[in-house]
């Protein structure tokens, strides 16, 4: 019969002793990983860039099945770096005004759909502008393509669908004196 090792004997002893120098040296650690990442951060980026291009499955389907803890790790460092996150989405919103009303337009009309549960189909305003050639749906007159709203000919909370099929171009003010009925 062979002999055990030691390791073997003392699995239980080896795991406590590996666990508390572990602990111990935590900050050590994550210093020397954090200074390793930093010395060699172009080299490792490139590298993970071209892992992506070699095999982009194995990354989209990474990416799918860890949303959540990717979102925790996002919200994590959002709130440790707060004011550096708020500090870059001004300088964003001052560069990019246009995209910013845009996405905010879009943006709005599908969490409405979601939350009453709706079909959701991305709607873009200006193709909604160019398709009813800035003539209001309501009062049938020309529409600023400054300002102008896209209204549910049939609203979210009546059961429309937030489609193409199921908008129109409108006046504000016609949109918001409609409020939720179905025009005939």
């Amino acid at each position: 019969m062979m002999e055990s090792t030691w390791r073997s004997r003392n699995v239980e002893r080896h795991r406590k002793t590996a666990r508390t120098s572990y602990r111990r040296n935590l900050q050590y650690q994550r210093e020397r990983s954090s200074e390793q990442y930093y010395k060699n951060r172009d080299a490792i980026l490139e590298k993970r860039r071209l892992d992506r291009i070699a095999d982009p499955e194995k990354y989209r389907s990474y990416r799918l099945n860890n949303i959540e803890n990717r979102r925790k790790c996002s919200r994590q460092w959002r709130q440790a770096h707060l004011v550096e996150c708020r500090v870059r989405y001004k300088q964003w919103v001052e560069s990019n005004r246009e995209t910013r009303r845009l996405s905010m337009r879009r943006g709005s009309a599908s969490r409405r759909a979601r939350k009453c549960l709706a079909f959701i189909e991305i709607v873009d305003p200006l193709i909604i502008y160019v398709r009813d050639k800035g003539v209001c749906g309501i009062c049938h007159r020309r529409v600023s393509c400054e300002a102008f709203h896209v209204d549910h000919i049939v609203p979210l909370v009546k059961g429309g669908k937030h489609s193409y099929e199921n908008t129109q171009l409108t006046h504000p003010r016609c949109n918001l004196l409609k409020g939720i009925k179905i025009e005939c």
